[in-house]
């Protein structure tokens, strides 16, 4: 990081030291932009193999100020990545004050970079277009004004400060550093994402030496694979030591409006302020303590540590008095988009079309569903490459209706297995959980074990359905796993099992026997009796056990127990198609008796089955009540009387028939 940063800088440096070269030696020169292949050709053999060109022109001034205009100055890409330059500057402005030029420290009037491209590009083997300008030694100013980069291949620590060939920045004085409209793209073939830092403007100065410089400006972000996009503004007090491996930003502060489909059809506001921001590049650490982030109404406090920029060691803590997901997740359901006519020009909605920060913040991004298949156990798996160690501190989480108070996340990463250990307090019980994920394994690996102790279900379910159908305490406890680089691939390729139990459970706007007797329900005269409030069974127990394989949720032991009813149940469950087939039998254990069609029935220990069909969002309700009423009647004394009759009616019938054959045998 620290020998890309003093490549860069080296690169700007020259491009003045250039229009200083050049405007001092004007009165010996006819055209500067005649000794553009001369300049070129000190400067090559220390590009790693890189092309350099300047097509643009040099315009020269010398009067009040010597001045110069560098128009496209371009650096070749790396070997293997040759469709796009790896920097393209489009435009250099510079002007110097001439009697400073015979004093030790020039005095330059503004330095203006505008329209920067660099191409950063990765392939899906991990090779880039950058590795090879880290991987030699400091760029520093030669004596004769030029940019020498020493071939050693010694690390940032052997080289001493005193070292008077190691880099350090000229002293000089300016008034102003400026970068306009710079542009910083990433393809990464690798991680399948395109990351984009556009509109990228720096104002800095004055810089008089080593003091502080004041820094403002302004960037755009943007992820097509997470589908985010950002637009940011900071200002910051920059101090930086001459040798460019400490930067030190006093009073920072970054404000970010975020959007995209990642967090829905939504503009989050954010806000980070630091005190003390130290970026050490020798060292390659990153230093962040204390921080203050605020997410829209939500205020949190933390730290953050990294160091060794290849492989991150990330230490981080953060206490938040609140999140409320609801603002930041985006909604999970889908819907399909009506089918439109193709266009040669990809439509917002589509895989192709990537979203600018500009037209998600006009809302010109209107999405008709998000797609939830492209994310991986976010934010988990950014630290896959990293050892991390960090806790999560959540006085009150909100997520739809549902209340967790006293959140814990401790984060856990070391060599590609990432784990999350969450902790919270559930409406009168507690949750525990541990997350583990395998980057490192194709596809990624998931384990999961979730337990849940005493949780009142009431307040639950009116928080989740907006009622209490099932009120008791909640116990739950299981181990899952799965694989995939996808949600959907990971929904499909769950397997595991658990097992859960209710206590004191009850069963609320709902009498078993209308669970049973379905329409004729209504037609018993005790139904009309029933309000709402009485219509509860209440069970000693209810237990089970689940088996899920491949998406499939299975269980074939749900048994809940009451003074009137036991209940048992079994079927199963897809998640990927979010579809149910599952049959509860009921079986009354006291009289269950009632009149219905001028009969007498009681179903007393006979098995009622009522089946549960189709997908979540409409499941058919049906069972075999009618089979179970034709046996009960036709063990009825009415039944048994009705069939005498007919066996009678049946024997006379068979009786005159005979006499009639007798009678008429011997006319025919």
């Amino acid at each position: 990081m620290k020998r890309f940063l003093k490549w860069f800088f080296g690169i700007l440096f020259f491009l003045v030291i250039l229009v200083i070269g050049t405007a001092v030696a004007l009165p010996y020169l006819i055209d500067p932009n005649e000794y553009k292949d001369d300049i070129i050709a000190q400067i090559k053999p220390h590009m790693h193999g890189r092309d350099l060109k300047i097509p643009g022109d040099i315009k020269l001034s010398v009067f009040p100020w010597l001045g110069a205009e560098i128009g496209e100055v371009v650096v070749g890409n790396a070997e293997g990545f040759i469709l796009k330059p790896f920097m393209t500057i489009q435009h250099s402005k510079v002007n110097v004050r001439l009697l400073s030029l015979l004093s030790d420290q020039p005095e330059i009037g503004s330095l203006e970079f505008k329209d920067i491209k660099v191409n950063l590009q990765q392939d899906a083997e991990g090779r880039n277009n950058w590795s090879d300008l880290t991987a030699s030694e400091t760029a520093m100013i030669h004596p004769t004004g030029l940019i020498k980069v020493a071939d050693t291949a010694a690390p940032p620590t052997q080289v001493s400060k005193q070292d008077p060939k190691a880099f350090k920045i000229p002293k000089v004085k300016i008034l102003g550093l400026h970068f306009h409209n710079v542009k910083i793209e990433l393809d990464d073939k690798k991680t399948k994402d395109v990351l984009t830092l556009s509109k990228f403007y720096v104002d800095a100065g004055p810089i008089n030496n080593l003091n502080p410089i004041p820094v403002k400006g302004k960037f755009n972000f943007h992820s097509k694979k997470h589908e985010i996009a950002t637009a940011s503004a900071f200002a910051s007090a920059l101090t930086v030591t001459e040798q460019l491996d400490e930067f030190k930003f006093n009073k920072f502060v970054l404000n970010t409006n975020v959007s995209g489909n990642a967090v829905g059809k939504k503009v989050l506001k954010t806000s980070l302020r630091v005190p003390e921001l130290l970026i050490q590049t020798t060292k390659e650490k990153i230093n962040a303590k204390p921080l203050s982030l605020k997410i829209d109404d939500m205020n949190s406090e933390g730290y953050f540590r990294l160091s060794r920029f290849t492989k991150p060691v990330i230490r981080l803590g953060l206490d938040m008095k609140k999140l409320d997901l609801n603002k930041i997740l985006p909604k999970t359901k889908t819907t399909k988009p009506k089918p439109t006519q193709q266009s040669a020009k990809p439509q917002p909605g589509s895989e192709e079309y990537i979203p600018t920060v500009d037209d998600i913040l006009a809302g010109k991004d209107k999405v008709v569903a998000v797609d939830e298949s492209a994310r991986l156990f976010a934010p988990l798996a950014v630290f896959g490459g990293t050892d991390t160690q960090g806790t999560i501190k959540i006085a009150k989480l909100l997520y739809k209706n549902m209340v967790l108070d006293d959140v814990k996340i401790n984060l856990l990463a070391r060599s590609g297995l990432v784990s999350a250990l969450p902790t919270a307090k559930l409406y009168s019980g507690t949750y525990e959980g541990d997350i583990q994920i395998n980057t490192k394994r194709k596809p990624a690996r998931l384990t999961s074990r979730q337990k849940l102790q005493n949780v009142q279900l009431g307040p639950l379910m009116l928080a989740l359905y907006g009622k209490e159908t099932i009120t008791g305490r909640a116990n739950f406890q299981g181990q899952f796993y799965s694989a995939g680089d996808t949600q959907n691939a990971i929904t499909e390729n769950l397997s595991g099992d658990g097992q859960f139990s209710v206590r004191e459970a009850k069963v609320k706007t709902l009498d078993i026997k209308q669970l049973i007797l379905k329409e004729n329900y209504e037609k018993l005269e005790f139904a009309k009796e029933k309000t709402e409030d009485k219509k509860v069974t209440a069970f000693k127990t209810m237990r089970g056990t689940l088996r899920v394989k491949e998406g499939i949720v299975y269980n074939k032991d749900f048994n809940a127990i009451s003074r009137r009813i036991h209940l048992k149940g079994q079927g199963y469950s897809s998640l990927p198609e979010q579809t149910v087939k599952y049959t509860v039998t009921a079986i009354p254990k006291k009289s269950f008796g009632f009149n219905l069609g001028g009969k007498r029935f009681d179903l007393q220990n006979k098995n009622i089955r009522t089946h549960f069909t189709g997908p979540w969002s409409q499941v058919e309700v049906d069972n075999d009540l009618e089979e179970v009423l034709k046996a009960e009647y036709k063990q009825s004394e009415l039944y048994k009387k009705k069939r005498a009759k007919e066996e009678d009616v049946k024997q006379f019938i068979k009786e005159e028939t005979d006499k009639l054959k007798e009678k008429f045998k011997d006319k025919f």
